[in-house]
């Protein structure tokens, strides 16, 4: 009990908790998972496919995982 069902995980490069529209790395393996648009520069509409720059420059993006976009619930 007193668990309000409030996300307090810290999300993106900036470490805060979630907040407005977000998009998932496509790399199942990303050690961040969940990004604030914009702290990755990005705008509506999201692309289907999407991967940081930590997982990009680390060569990885190939991942069996469906796209994930659109607001982190």
């Amino acid at each position: 009990e007193g668990d309000d069902g409030e996300d307090k995980e810290l999300y993106c490069f900036c470490q805060k908790l979630s907040y407005g529209e977000m998009i998932a790395c496509d790399n199942a393996g990303c050690q961040f998972q969940w990004f604030h648009l914009p702290c990755v520069n990005l705008k509506q509409p999201l692309p289907e496919r999407w991967y940081c720059s930590e997982c990009t420059k680390q060569g990885m993006g190939a991942t069996s995982a469906p796209g994930r976009k659109g607001r982190k619930k």
